[in-house]
């Protein structure tokens, strides 16, 4: 299909689907035509341009961001530059007629392609997606504040002993942001602390939809609008969920009012993005929990914590974004793996005792594991003959990435997901990290476990495992697996360590009580002044 040809049919979709506003249909042929195009060797070079051309064709600003939305996600562009990320930015920056909703839907899925897509996560995206993230917030404040003030609440005038730890979503204890909030909660409450959490829901867009390629829809459980509590660790953590997508600013306004008549002596934002968290910094000092050690977090809140030591790269962002320095609280990155409750063998898992078991473990391991990542499993199912890849997690494409490959076939097995992974862990020989941002808590289960990690010197893992664990890339990685399967002395001493550094990442109560600390010794009214 020549050039225009393919421009002329992508340009006729949208006109006529557009008019119709039926978005989910556009978005469906469109997504046949980039499969088309991301396939066809013929034609990969003119995908870059004729998206592009498609996106200064339209006078739409949301049609142009939807096809930004498709540059973003096509590898051949991606490989080319990723101007997209900045356009759909500025357009975000610069369109009143775009609501502050619409704006804030945008800012979650441009930040999810950004934390699976490692090509995308340069200082200068990151930087991008932190003034759109402000500005948002500066909208939600203008318009809230306009009808209502909400006066600082000084030092004083605060209930001491009582917490309000905020998140936006709430599963089961396998999902790492959850986990992270009902083990921030306990640490409160073992230090005789009163605390309430809650969850806002607002990463669950259905109430709200945008035209964007790919766009991904957070999970909600329902069942939790009723529950007032939620019994985690033998501990009773007092709890309210109150909403499912993104909330209006008069409802903020509503539970802006509830916050401030508490007057909790500090707000907990986990992940440091909620609206409500965000806007209840205005009147009360909140704290930024990073879900991953590896970035700052893109937050308007007063402190945020970092999970290993500041450095000159990050006090440069901190410097262009107007962030102050000594804001940013360094922690260790502690993680309480969930209990383990059954035991497994290597013949539940389908295992042969023989056998060296590798774990790749992750929630979005079809974004996860690419050409690279399958390219080095060929490389060592080539030198080592008794290896096995066990992927764990969610993972869709399994069968048509590596089932129909003849090399990855014979030497991977898909778990799928695990109710109790530590007691897959038991079985696991080594820990492998594909290059991502996420993997931070079912590494640190292995580290527990005494299972040794391999993981290229980027994202979550890595910061928490350090030098120890790390490879300069794949080829290296090649190298090093080959090391754990045939040096039982270095497979020993590793193992060791790594068990080590699972223990000191482990205390998340003493850890969190010490950052808690830190706020304290750090709060100064003067500081509203200046917001």
């Amino acid at each position: 299909m020549a050039y225009e040809d393919v421009k002329d049919k992508v340009l006729g979709i949208v006109s006529e689907l557009s008019d119709e506003m039926n978005y989910q249909a556009l978005i469906n042929k469109s997504s046949e035509l980039i499969e088309y195009l991301n396939k066809n060797p013929s034609d990969k070079d003119y995908a870059y341009l004729i998206i592009n051309v498609c996106a200064n064709d339209v006078d739409d600003v949301r049609l142009k961001l939807f096809f930004y939305s498709i540059l973003l996600q096509m590898p051949i562009c991606l490989a080319k530059d990723n101007f997209a990320l900045e356009q759909s930015v500025d357009i975000l920056l610069k369109t009143p007629d775009i609501s502050v909703e619409e704006k804030y839907v945008y800012f979650y899925e441009i930040s999810y392609r950004l934390f699976v897509t490692p090509v995308l996560q340069t200082d200068d995206n990151k930087l991008l997606l932190w003034k759109l993230y402000n500005s948002i917030v500066k909208e939600y404040h203008d318009a809230i504040w306009s009808k209502e003030k909400f006066p600082y609440i000084s030092i004083d005038k605060r209930n001491n002993d009582f917490y309000i730890v905020i998140t936006d979503q709430i599963l089961g204890e396998e999902h790492g942001p959850t986990k992270s909030a009902l083990d921030r909660c306990r640490a409160l409450i073992a230090n005789n602390n009163n605390v309430l959490l809650i969850n806002t829901g607002e990463m669950c867009f259905y109430d709200i939809s945008v035209l964007f390629y790919g766009f991904v829809f957070a999970n909600h459980v329902d069942e939790l609008d009723n529950m007032e509590s939620i019994n985690y660790k033998g501990v009773s953590i007092p709890f309210c969920q109150i909403g499912k997508g993104i909330m209006d600013i008069p409802k903020l306004r509503d539970y802006l009012h509830i916050i401030y008549d508490y007057a909790p002596n500090m707000v907990i934002d986990i992940g440091g993005n909620t609206l409500l968290g965000n806007l209840c910094n205005y009147f009360i000092p909140t704290l930024a929990v990073t879900l991953g050690p590896d970035n700052l977090v893109r937050t308007t809140e007063k402190w945020q914590t970092l999970g290993r030591k500041i450095t000159d790269k990050d006090r440069t962002m901190l410097q262009r974004i107007g962030y102050p320095e000594d804001k940013v609280i360094e922690m260790i990155m502690t993680f309480e793996c969930k209990e383990q409750s059954i035991v497994l063998s290597k013949a539940d898992l389908g295992m042969k005792e023989e056998d060296f078991e590798i774990a790749i473990v992750g929630g979005r391991l079809d974004d996860e594991v690419g050409p690279e990542f399958l390219e080095m499993i060929r490389k060592v199912a080539g030198s080592v003959s008794n290896v096995r890849f066990n992927f764990c997690g969610i993972f869709s494409k399994y069968e048509k990435l590596i089932g129909e490959d003849p090399v990855c076939s014979g030497i991977c097995r898909f778990l799928g997901m695990q109710s109790d992974m530590m007691a897959v862990l038991d079985n696991i020989d080594l820990y492998v990290n594909p290059i991502r941002l996420g993997g931070g808590t079912s590494a640190q289960e292995a580290m527990l476990k005494g299972v040794p990690v391999v993981t290229c010197k980027t994202g979550d893992v890595y910061a928490n495992c350090h030098d120890d664990f790390a490879v300069d890339d794949y080829d290296e990685m090649v190298q090093v697996i080959e090391r754990y399967v045939n040096d039982a002395d270095y497979y020993k001493s590793q193992s060791k360590k790594a068990h080590e550094l699972g223990e000191l990442e482990h205390d998340t109560i003493g850890e969190f009580n010490r950052i808690i600390e830190e706020c304290h010794k750090r709060d100064d009214d003067n500081y509203f002044l200046n917001i």
